[in-house]
C-alpha cells in the first residue's frame, strides 16, 4: 500500500477509536491502536518509570496519543508524530514505531515520541498541521531539509532515560538485555546532534 495511503488509514483508525472511546468512561491517554502497539505499550509501561511518568503528565492534559506499529518503507525514521485531529475538548496525536525493531528499542522510541506528545500538550495553541510546524521550529531542530522533519533533545534525553530504565529491569537474555545492560557502566547524555526520530507533520509524511 503506497506510504500516503497507509498513513490515511491509520488517521482513520485513530479517528474511529476516538469515537468509540467518547461513549464510554475515561480511557488511558495512551492507546494503542494494533496488537504490536498494544504489546509496546504495555511492556513500556512495565518496565519503564519513564514511560509511567509521561503517562501520567500526559493525563493531567486535553492531548490523546494513539500509537501504531508500522513497515518503514524506504528513509522513515524509526518512529514519529503526526498531528491527526482536534475537538473542543481535546486533541489527537499518532504515534508511529517501526515493528522491525527489536522490542526494547520500540520502548525506548515510544518513550521519545511521548515526550513529543507532551510537548504538543503544553502548547494548547496546537490545533493543526501548521501549529505543530511551528511548535517544532520554535522548540526543535529541523532534521530534513526537505520534509517537515524536527527533533528535540528533551526527546532524545527521555528514550536514554527509558535506555536506562530498562538497563535496570533487563529480561531474558542475548543481544538485546546486553545492549542495555550495558548502560549501567554508561551514564553519558546522548551525543549531541543525534537525530533518532523527528516529529513530522502529514504535510511532510507524504
Amino acid at each position: 500500500m503506497p506510504r500516503r495511503s497507509r498513513f490515511v488509514l491509520a488517521v482513520a483508525l485513530v479517528l474511529g477509536a476516538a469515537t468509540a472511546v467518547a461513549a464510554h468512561e475515561v480511557a488511558p491517554r495512551v492507546r494503542a491502536l494494533d496488537e504490536c502497539a498494544s504489546r509496546v505499550v504495555t511492556s513500556a509501561r512495565r518496565q519503564s518509570a519513564t514511560v509511567r511518568d509521561l503517562e501520567r503528565r500526559l493525563g493531567l492534559t486535553d492531548v490523546v496519543a494513539y500509537v501504531r506499529c508500522f513497515w518503514p518503507n524506504g528513509g522513515e525514521p524509526d518512529a514519529y508524530l503526526s498531528w491527526v485531529s482536534a475537538t473542543p475538548e481535546t486533541r489527537y496525536v499518532l504515534l508511529s514505531v517501526a515493528q522491525p525493531l527489536p522490542p526494547w528499542r520500540r520502548t525506548e522510541m515510544l518513550g521519545h515520541e511521548m515526550q513529543h506528545a507532551l510537548e504538543v500538550a503544553e502548547a494548547s495553541w496546537v490545533r493543526s498541521d501548521e501549529d505543530l510546524e511551528r511548535l517544532y521550529g520554535d522548540i526543535g531542530r529541523r532534521t530534513r531539509a526537505s520534509r517537515a522533519c524536527f527533533e528535540t533533545a528533551a526527546a532524545q534525553a527521555v528514550e536514554w532515560a527509558v535506555r536506562r530504565d530498562l538497563a535496570q529491569t533487563p529480561t531474558g537474555s542475548g543481544p538485546a538485555v546486553e545492549a542495555v545492560a550495558g548502560l549501567r557502566q554508561d551514564n553519558t547524555a546522548a551525543p549531541a546532534g543525534r537525530v533518532v526520530s523527528p516529529v513530522r507533520s502529514r504535510k511532510g509524511a507524504r
